[in-house]
């Protein structure tokens, strides 16, 4: 009701994640060390018994449940194997009945616990087993030895779309232009041959498929978050892009998109670290917004070991060059 009722909502789950972890070792320290060891080796064929029936039950009630509610009799057979891990209000209610009842109680709650390490135990692999069959872990794949060098799929046709799929044409990039079908395309692309355009039916891997995405260096999607989130899943699980942007459009969507790696760009707050980074190191950010002829920004990936443990300015760069950044390992690390 805090959580939920209050507008400390975040503050409050804030404070609950710094002293979770005090509670929860003292906690199960505690419960741990008042097991009778005694009691369990006399009796772990019972709990043996009890984690069985209840794995059956978990097993009758999802499946059923899920027929009643008419889930489709694959994904019944799934649910239970998410239901079987047990912890937090088990413990607590065995360790209260152990001190309630000291005749019998000490004993039972050796039992109960028994019972509860074995779905710990066995919980978690199948949590995860659930997971995949519900194919929803979104794995990434492998990256694709045929993706093309400079090769962009940008999905939207509206003015920014158009406008940056001009800029990186300029530069030398292979651009490809699409948009989910029914939707309206700008004229003054229609008969473009440079930057072609086209439709695609859906967002699951075949339809991405018949527009080529999965040899693309980069994809940016400039749609509804919905339809951004759907590509980037796609491409995130089956293609292994490299690069991934997404325009976003609601600010509580930021973190979807974060755990598939996407690179977002907020509109509502993009032309304020913009102007931000102009009065604090305009240099830099005349370099970064392409102001500055001559001069672009280029990532290089560096394959020669040799230069390994060399400083930077050892190394024989152009002598212009100005190093942004570096990643290693996938730590970034900013020169200075």
């Amino acid at each position: 009701m805090t959580a939920n009722s209050r507008r400390y909502r975040k503050e409050f789950l804030d404070l609950l994640h710094r002293t979770g972890p005090g509670i929860y070792i003292a906690f199960f320290t505690l419960t741990g060390a008042s097991i009778r060891l005694d009691t369990l080796a006399d009796s772990w064929p019972i709990a043996l018994i009890l984690f069985s029936v209840r794995v059956f039950a978990v097993f009758t009630g999802s499946f059923l449940g899920g027929c009643l509610a008419g889930i489709d009799v694959q994904s019944s057979r799934t649910y239970w194997i998410a239901f079987i891990t047990q912890a937090g209000l088990g413990l607590g209610l065995a360790k209260q009945v152990g001190i309630e009842f000291p005749q019998w109680g000490p004993s039972f709650s050796t039992l109960i616990i028994s019972v509860i390490i074995l779905n710990e135990i066995v919980g978690p692999p199948l949590f995860k087993l659930a997971i995949k069959r519900m194919k929803e872990d979104h794995s990434p794949a492998k990256p694709n030895a045929l993706t093309a060098p400079q090769n962009v799929v940008i999905f939207g046709t509206d003015s920014q779309s158009t406008a940056l799929a001009h800029t990186l044409f300029s530069h030398g990039w292979q651009v490809k232009l699409a948009q989910p079908r029914g939707g309206s395309t700008l004229s003054s692309l229609e008969n473009s041959r440079k930057i072609p355009v086209q439709v695609v039916d859906g967002f699951d891997r075949k339809a991405l498929e018949q527009i080529q995405c999965q040899t693309a260096t980069a994809i940016v999607t400039l749609l509804s978050d919905r339809k951004n989130l759907d590509i980037c899943e796609t491409a995130f699980e089956h293609f292994a892009t490299q690069t991934l942007v997404a325009r976003l459009n609601d600010c509580s969507n930021f973190s979807a998109f974060q755990d598939l790696n996407v690179l977002v760009v907020d509109p509502s707050t993009a032309i304020i670290g913009l102007l931000d980074h102009f009065v604090r190191a305009p240099e830099a950010a005349s370099l970064l917004m392409g102001f500055q002829r001559g001069r672009d920004v280029a990532d290089v990936t560096l394959r020669n070991p040799d230069p390994a443990g060399i400083s930077l300015r050892d190394l024989r760069l152009p002598f212009d060059s100005v190093i942004i950044a570096i990643r290693r390992r996938g730590t970034l690390s900013v020169p200075v």
